[in-house]
């Protein structure tokens, strides 16, 4: 095996070689010798000896040689030739290329850095070059070179007054930049001179101190001392025995004593009683006084808290600086001794701290008395007089005062101007009447100016209201503008209808708000009341009001009577359509006054009836050899419930008669006659709708009425009708030449009887036939309801109603009616029963209204009542009306004398009790 050559192990390699052949039996040559010298190569790295050094320095170490690099290299020639680099950039440190000394060149500052550590670079300079690093580390030891440090450098701490001992103030921040015995801190104080001992300093850590309030007496007191300049010292290096080396620093520290509301207003007054006259003249200074407060920034408010009567005085302060202030004591009204005397002022001054300090200012104002005062009026006043009454009647009486009156003698006296009614005693201020009259109803009020004037011509005046009092000397008028009153009104009215007119009379004396707030007793001199005292009984007037209302009404048995919605017919002919009424007017005085008045009520027709034929159908026979001029029927029977100017009628054709034909009809009469002879070719039969109209009323308001009429044309046998008497025979109903039906009826009202036979003829046949009466049930009623007002002094309702078959006719059975009354307020109800029957199918009832049914109700209140009737047991109720029932009201009176009288409305028919 080969070995490299090493130039550092063996420079010089020495070799014998010989020269052989390759024979059998080889032949060599001589010995020769063979000498090699080897080259160095630059092979070897630099080997360093001092490998990672360290070494400790002093930070006030002095630039020079702190340590060498020792290395060493194999190589030879410039191969071993050595360089050393410092590769670590630090600016305290350099290195000598070629001897490896490390070199100081400024000082060390252990409080930046307290370790260097620095990388040398050893390297040959050979080629290629070789080299070797080591770290090289420098430890620096701490020295005492550095002052303490406040941090704030000064301190500006603010702390109120009064505070107590141990109070914080402040902590300081002392810091050093040297380390571990270096750094630590001793802290001393040195105090304020001009008032020492009132802080003291407690430590906190190694580098802070606080400052606390000391226990020392007196505390703090910003009015004393409002500032304090203190200085703290710090001092480092205070644990190595007999050092030499310390570092001091000192902070100011300027303490501020806030204030503290602790000091009240100071009032400086120099009397507290003052004599001052009495004056007219605003905004007088009476007294002035000064104050202050010592703590800052206060402001002092002042105000009278006592004493103030009427509110006469005022403060006005001035502010002088900031803690002083100038007040004055000001009038801000007139200041009357008469008034008041004196005044004890409690005057409080308040400060602006918290919480506000106060202090109080006593003072007394005695009031010097000059007499200039003016007589005056102290109220107003009023006078009441009864008219027409006589001389020196008492009105009123006035009074003044004068406030110098007690002192200076003065003597009041009274007077009015030139007065035609009124005088007035001029010493005690009494008013009276003069002779002349006093009309109320002339002058209601008058107005009388009293003057009082004292002693030396002041004076004052006043107006006295007088009223004058109503007495009852005036009669209420009827207004009419004629001899009476005119009204007009539908003709057929419900009951109770209300209709309104013009009557209104007017009383000249006083009405009840007249003289309200005058002082004169209410009268009911003017309070009216309307009664009829004659006329139709179909109306009535209301009291009060002087209305009109239809009452309930009972026709005389001779009369027509409607029981429908039409009540009752106010006009019974063409001629009685003007009722007059005769009007009574009273008043409530004493004694009372009246007049009298009619009213004429004209009652207009109003077409509300359709006219009615007798029959619904009329038949008639007429022989073909009739001349013209024969009575077809001369019996057409029509009725129309007007009973004015619309019960006029007018008849005509309707249908197949109604154009040419051979019969006509009177228009006034009904009559259908022949007009022409019959032809041997006209029809056997004729029918047609016979037409009845009323004429008189407006064509608007026309109604017609129809029947059906059939003519037969043939030959008639002659027959002779009659029946037995007392029995009503209408026209002949033939329906042929050999048969014919004919229908009897009885008088209304007449009483039949079953057991007589109806005897008859025809032509030469007579016969005698047993008769029977074949009444309907009821099936629907109609009724009255009598009644419109009930009070509790009369109770009774009357009530009619009437039964009708299907067939319109009162022939019934007999059916049992139920009446009942409804109380519309709680739904109460009374009931009672009637029976009707043929013939009329009429019957009546009364029924009492429950006195309870008054119980809810007032003067000024009316309940209705609905009043309806029934068939029993399963009729429909039909409505027949309402009523009202009314409170009834009694006149109060003690020992047979009347106090007052109700005013108002009665209700019609009703009767009032007046004890007297």
């Amino acid at each position: 095996a080969c070995n490299s050559l090493d130039y550092e192990t063996t420079l010089t390699h020495t070799y014998t070689y010989q020269v052989c052949d390759s024979g059998l039996e080889p032949l060599c040559s001589s010995n020769r010798s063979l000498r090699i010298d080897v080259n160095d190569i630059n092979d070897n790295r630099p080997v360093i000896q001092t490998v990672n050094q360290k070494i400790s320095l002093p930070e006030n170490t002095s630039s020079s040689l702190i340590f060498t690099i020792i290395a060493s290299d194999a190589d030879s020639g410039d191969n071993r030739v050595l360089r050393f680099q410092m590769i670590s950039n630090d600016p305290l440190f350099e290195i000598d290329a070629e001897s490896g000394g490390i070199y100081l060149i400024r000082s060390f500052d252990f409080e930046n850095e307290t370790v260097h550590v620095l990388t040398i670079r050893v390297y040959d300079l050979g080629s290629p070059r070789l080299a070797s690093t080591t770290n090289f580390t420098v430890c620096v030891l701490d020295n005492n070179d550095n002052s303490p440090i406040f941090s704030p450098p000064s301190y500006a701490p603010r702390i109120l007054e009064n505070r107590p001992a141990g109070a914080f103030v402040v902590q300081l921040f002392a810091t050093d930049r040297d380390h571990l015995e270096n750094m630590e801190l001793e802290f001393s104080l040195v105090d304020d001179l001009n008032d020492p001992g009132k802080f003291t300093l407690t430590p906190y850590s190694s580098t802070s101190v606080i400052i606390n309030v000391t226990s020392s007496y007196p505390p703090l007191d910003r009015e004393t001392q409002a500032t304090y300049m203190l200085y703290v010292v710090a001092t480092d290096n205070v644990q190595t025995v007999n050092s030499v080396v310390q570092n001091t620093a000192s902070a100011q520290v300027v303490i501020t004593i806030l204030d503290v509301n602790d000091n009240p207003p100071n009032i400086s007054a120099t009397e507290d009683t003052i004599f001052r006259e009495e004056t007219s003249t605003l905004n007088v200074v009476y007294y002035t006084f000064t104050a202050f407060d010592i703590d800052t920034n206060d402001s002092i408010s002042f105000e009278i808290i006592g004493g103030n009567v009427g509110n006469r005085f005022t403060l006005d302060a001035l502010q002088l600086s900031d803690f002083s202030y100038t007040i004055n004591v000001m009038n801000t009204k007139i200041i009357d001794f008469n008034t008041q005397q004196s005044y004890n002022l409690t005057i409080l001054a308040t400060d602006s701290g918290y919480p506000p300090l106060r202090t109080n200012l006593s003072l007394t104002i005695q009031l010097l008395d000059i007499i200039n005062k003016r007589p005056f009026f102290p109220q107003t006043f009023n006078g009441t007089i009864l008219e027409n009454s006589p001389a020196d009647g008492f009105v009123g009486q006035v009074f003044a005062f004068d406030d110098d009156t007690y002192s200076s003698g003065d003597v009041l006296t009274y007077s009015i101007g030139s007065n035609p009614y009124f005088d007035i005693d001029p010493v005690n201020g009494t008013i009276f009447t003069k002779p002349a009259p006093i009309d109320r109803e002339t002058d209601a009020t008058y107005q009388v100016t009293v003057t009082v004037t004292d002693a030396i011509g002041l004076n004052d005046q006043t107006d006295v209201i007088v009223c004058v009092c109503d007495e009852n000397d005036n009669n209420p008028i009827f207004t009419s503008t004629f001899d009476i009153y005119r009204s007009t009104i539908d003709e057929v009215l419900p009951t109770g209808h209300t209709f309104y007119t013009t009557i209104h009379a007017d009383d000249a004396d006083e009405s009840a708000d007249d003289n309200l707030n005058c002082g004169c007793p209410i009268t009911n001199n003017a309070v009216l009341g309307y009664t009829k005292t004659g006329g139709d009984n179909r109306f009535s007037v209301h009291y009060d009001t002087a209305y009109l209302s239809v009452t309930p009404y009972t026709a005389p048995s001779n009369e027509f009577i409607y029981v429908a919605d039409i009540v009752y017919p106010l006009c019974e002919s063409e001629i009685e359509n003007i009722y007059l009424i005769d009007l009574f007017v009273t008043d409530m005085g004493t004694p009372p006054r009246n007049d009298t008045s009619q009213v004429e009520v004209t009652v207009l027709d109003v077409n509300i009836y359709t006219p009615e034929f007798e029959k619904a159908s009329y038949v008639s026979l007429v022989d073909k050899e009739s001349p013209q001029g024969t009575i077809v029927i001369s019996d057409l029977i029509s009725t129309d419930a007007d009973l004015c100017s619309n019960n006029t009628v007018r008849y005509y054709f309707e249908g197949q008669l109604a154009g040419v034909s051979p019969f006509q009809i009177d228009p006034l009469s009904g009559q259908v006659s022949l007009s022409t002879a019959l032809l041997s070719d006209d029809p056997l039969s004729y029918s047609t709708t016979l037409a009845v109209e009323d004429r008189l009323s407006p064509v608007a308001t026309h109604r017609t009425g129809t029947a059906q009429l059939t003519v037969i044309i043939g030959e008639l046998l002659p027959v002779d009708f009659s029946v037995s008497s007392g029995f009503v025979v209408p026209p002949l109903s033939r329906t042929s030449d050999t048969e014919f039906n004919q229908d009897f009826w009885l008088p209304t009202g007449q009483v039949p009887t079953p057991e007589t036979d109806l005897t008859f003829s025809i032509g030469r046949l007579n016969s005698t036939s047993p008769y029977t009466i074949n009444p309907g049930d009821a099936t629907y009623l109609t009724g009255l309801v009598v009644t419109q007002w009930v009070s509790v002094s009369n109770l009774d309702v009357h009530v009619f109603v009437q039964a009708r078959n299907g067939e319109d006719q009162t022939n019934i059975n007999p059916a049992t009616v139920e009446i009942e009354l409804v109380n519309n307020l709680n739904s109460d109800t009374v009931t009672n029963n009637c029976t009707v029957m043929t013939p009329s199918g009429i019957c009546s009832v009364v029924i009492s209204i429950p006195v309870q049914w008054f119980d809810t109700l007032t003067a000024d209140t009316a309940n209705v009542v609905s009043v309806t009737a029934s068939l029993t047991p399963s009729g429909s109720p039909v409505n027949l009306g309402s009523l009202n029932v009314r409170y009834e009201a009694t006149c109060p009176y003690e020992n047979n004398v009347l106090i007052f009288t109700p005013t108002y409305s009665q209700f019609s028919g009703s009767l009032a009790y007046v004890p007297v």
